[in-house]
């Protein structure tokens, strides 16, 4: 697995607040997308908009946290392209989504889920 920290959220993923957020990735609870919970309002809009702005393909698991972040959510989503799996995590802050890292498996690697 490669975890790669985007540019774009580099305010937001640098110095103590890159260690924060690998805490919160490992904790993070997967939800099958299949399930068709119901979800709050603003998580549930804003995963959305971010696998349609980001065009995420084949989604399949989504995760979100909240309570103890500087901003309204980290949410997880699980993507699938030909090469391999993708988990995207972005930072919702209430009037903006930044993508702040990816993690990727090539097909080649077993993923532990």
């Amino acid at each position: 697995m490669e975890r790669t920290w985007t540019q774009i959220g580099k305010q937001h993923n640098t110095g103590s607040a890159r260690g924060h957020l690998e805490a919160l990735i490992s904790k993070m609870q997967w939800t099958p997308a299949a399930e068709h919970r119901q979800e709050g309002m603003m998580p549930a809009m804003g995963i959305s908009e971010a696998i349609k702005q980001l065009r995420l393909p084949k989604v399949t698991d989504y995760a979100i946290t909240g309570s103890d972040i500087p901003c309204f959510g980290l949410y997880g989503i699980r993507c699938h392209y030909k090469n391999g799996m993708a988990q995207v995590y972005v930072m919702d802050l209430g009037s903006e989504l930044i993508p702040v890292a990816s993690d990727f498996w090539p097909k080649t690697e077993e993923v532990a889920a």
